[in-house]
């Protein structure tokens, strides 16, 4: 699926089940759930000092199964929430092109998409 997230932020997951859970944005960042906890990796060239993590790599940290998992998305952060909100991550990107690439692999019972705009 594809977003434009320079316009307004996106809620792009919200998933029950979120334990095994792989959502890649861009196929830059990736955001892991599992069994021990989560973790928020820029992938290939998208770590490097010129890619869209601008130097950073990843983060992870250690918690019980994932159970649910938000990911908000606007034009230079991204926001991760896990067991509602028991974990939370976010980090600053820099992405390239307007439109935003979304893939979720997995095994996510119920996955939904909210536009976050003001009217």
């Amino acid at each position: 699926m594809a977003l434009d997230h320079r316009q307004a932020a996106q809620e792009i997951l919200d998933a029950v089940g979120g334990a095994g859970n792989v959502v890649s944005l861009d196929g830059a960042l990736e955001v892991r759930a599992g069994s021990h906890g989560c973790k928020i990796a820029f992938v290939g060239d998208a770590s490097g000092k010129k890619g869209a993590g601008c130097g950073r790599a990843s983060r992870s940290i250690e918690l019980e199964p994932v159970h649910d998992l938000r990911v908000l998305v606007d034009s230079s952060a991204v926001e991760v929430y896990a067991n509602g909100g028991r974990m939370v991550f976010s980090t600053r990107w820099f992405p390239t092109d307007p439109q935003l690439s979304v893939r979720v692999s997995g095994n996510a019972q119920d996955i939904r998409l909210y536009p976050m705009g003001c009217e």
